[in-house]
């Protein structure tokens, strides 16, 4: 499943999908209004801070950008804490601001057709 949501500067999804019962796969997805680069968001500093990932749990299950492997738990908690944070205007221009940053250092290559 995907919850969408519109920015300023990007649109966000929240991207889901359960394998069974308590399994999930879970990620947060960019997409640059301008240039239709997009990536994966789910280990952006400020995005891990407010989901309450830190220290070495990052090194161990929160890896990579894309397709976080969760419980339905965790997944229902990160839609939760992800719906709240990319409805906030305030954390939204925060968040965009470090998404240029990100951008500018040219990780995002991969362009939504």
């Amino acid at each position: 499943m995907k919850i969408f949501f519109k920015g300023n500067k990007y649109n966000f999804e929240i991207i889901y999908k359960g394998f069974n019962k308590n399994e999930c796969s879970w990620t947060l997805k960019a997409v640059c209004k301008e240039t239709n680069c997009y990536s994966g968001i789910t280990n952006l500093n400020p995005v891990l801070s407010e989901l309450g990932i830190s220290g070495d749990i990052i090194c161990r299950r929160f890896e990579g950008s894309f397709g976080w492997e969760v419980s339905k738990q965790e997944m229902e908690k990160f839609n939760k804490i992800a719906k709240s944070f990319l409805t906030s205007e305030k954390y939204l221009r925060y968040l965009e601001n470090k998404l240029d940053e990100d951008r500018s250092h040219g990780e995002w290559e991969n362009v939504e057709e």
